[in-house]
C-alpha cells in the first residue's frame, strides 16, 4: 500500500507541482505547450528531455493572413523546486557579448553606441545592469542550478541546430510575408525562498540578501553565450507579458526593416 505522506512529499519536492503551474499560466497566456518532449543530444549522442516548450506567434496585423512580419517565440524552459539555499554573486553584464548574442537570435542590428534596426531598450535582457555569474550549494547537495541550466541550453541548441523552425504555431505560408523564430532558454522556481544574493563591500566584507520575483543568469556555454531568465513561478505572468511588449517592438523593427529593403530594391 502507499504511503500517502510519502507520495505526497515525493510529488511536492519534485518540481511536479512547478511543471504544472507553470503550464497553466501559459496557457491562461496563449502560449501553446509541448510537454516533457524528448530529443536527441549530438554532443553526448544521447537522449534528453526538457520540462516544456513554450511558442506563441505573433502578427503584424490582426488577421493572420493580412500580416506582413509574423514572430514565434519560443521558451525552453526548465522548472526546480528549490530545496536548498544557493547563493549567487552578481557582477555586470557583458553588454558586448550580450549585443553579439541578441543580433545573433534576432538577425536585427541593435543601436548600441551606433545606428541600428532595434533599440537596446527593446529587450528585457538589456535592462538589467547586472547577471548572476557564480553560484554557490552546499557540496552535499544536488546542484539543481547547474543541471537546470545545462537542460534548458541544451535544448535549446540542438532545436536551433536544425535549423530555426516553428514547434506548435506552423506559419502562415505566403512568399512576401518575413516569418522569424526568436528563442529563450528559462527557469523557473517555485519560489524564491531559498535563493540569496550575495553583496561585497570595498573591504570584501559580505552581507546575503533575498532574490526577488526575476533576475538573469550568465553563461558561456560550448564556446557561445547566453543570459537565462530565471523566475519565480509567482512572477511568470508578469514575465509572459513583458516577452509579449518585447515580441510587438521586434515586430516593428522587422516591418521597418522589410520597407527599407523593399524600397531599396525598387
Amino acid at each position: 500500500m502507499l504511503n500517502k505522506q510519502k507520495t505526497d512529499n515525493l510529488v511536492e519536492s519534485s518540481g511536479m507541482i512547478t511543471h504544472f503551474k507553470a503550464t497553466s499560466i501559459l496557457r491562461k497566456k496563449d502560449w501553446k505547450v509541448l510537454i516533457s518532449p524528448y530529443y536527441h543530444d549530438s554532443i553526448s549522442d544521447s537522449i534528453r528531455e526538457t520540462d516544456l516548450i513554450g511558442e506563441k506567434q505573433f502578427y503584424s496585423a490582426e488577421i493572420s493572413s493580412h500580416s506582413s512580419v509574423q514572430l514565434n517565440l519560443q521558451l525552453f524552459l526548465e522548472c526546480k523546486y528549490i530545496k536548498n539555499e544557493i547563493v549567487f554573486w552578481f557582477d555586470e553584464i557583458n553588454k558586448d557579448k550580450a549585443i553579439v548574442n541578441l543580433e545573433k537570435e534576432t538577425d536585427l542590428r541593435i543601436a548600441y553606441n551606433r545606428s541600428g534596426d532595434v533599440t537596446v531598450d527593446t529587450f528585457h535582457y538589456l535592462s538589467k545592469n547586472v547577471a548572476a555569474k557564480l553560484f554557490s550549494t552546499n557540496s552535499n547537495k544536488e546542484d539543481v542550478v547547474y543541471k537546470a541550466m545545462n537542460q534548458c541550453l541544451h535544448s535549446q541548441i540542438e532545436y536551433r541546430k536544425k535549423g530555426k523552425m516553428p514547434i506548435l504555431n506552423k506559419f502562415f505560408e505566403h512568399r512576401e510575408t518575413l516569418s522569424k523564430i526568436v528563442q529563450y532558454p528559462v527557469i523557473v522556481c517555485e519560489n524564491f525562498e531559498n535563493l540569496f544574493e550575495v553583496k561585497f563591500d570595498e573591504n570584501g566584507k559580505f552581507s546575503t540578501e533575498n532574490l526577488m520575483d526575476h533576475f538573469l543568469l550568465e553563461t558561456n556555454y560550448r564556446d557561445d553565450y547566453f543570459l537565462i531568465d530565471v523566475v519565480d513561478i509567482n512572477f511568470l505572468e508578469t514575465f509572459l507579458i513583458s516577452l509579449e511588449k518585447e515580441a510587438k517592438q521586434l515586430i516593428s523593427a522587422y516591418g521597418f526593416k522589410q520597407d527599407v529593403m523593399s524600397r531599396n530594391a525598387h
